[in-house]
């Protein structure tokens, strides 16, 4: 990122955890969770999760340096995907600016 014209570019080099673009990690945080009146469905395509919710369009999702996913096309909304203590998903936050909302799995 050219910052002074003086000075060399800033490269930087900070990166998400690369278990967020492996897919045989990714796979567990796909399924389906129950929002409110609607239906969230996480889809994993090749090292990369996808997010539905009928009647909306389909959403990329993109890691974090947190470990969440942020929504490529609407970057206020992120996911925190929630696991138990044998490191199954049990739910989602749709984390968005005034709220929260958590949405269990669907076994």
């Amino acid at each position: 990122m050219p910052f002074e014209p003086a000075i060399k570019e800033i490269e930087f080099v900070k990166k998400a955890d690369a278990r967020l673009f492996d897919a045989q990690y990714l796979k567990r945080f796909a399924g389906t969770y129950m929002l409110p009146g609607a239906p969230l469905t996480i889809s994993l395509k090749g090292n990369a999760l996808s997010a539905l919710i009928p009647g909306q369009p389909q959403y990329d999702l993109v890691p974090s340096l947190s470990g969440d996913f942020t929504l490529k096309q609407a970057q206020v909304v992120s996911l925190h995907f929630v696991a138990d203590d044998k490191g199954n998903v049990t739910a989602a936050e749709v984390r968005q600016p005034g709220a929260v909302i958590t949405a269990k799995k669907r076994e």
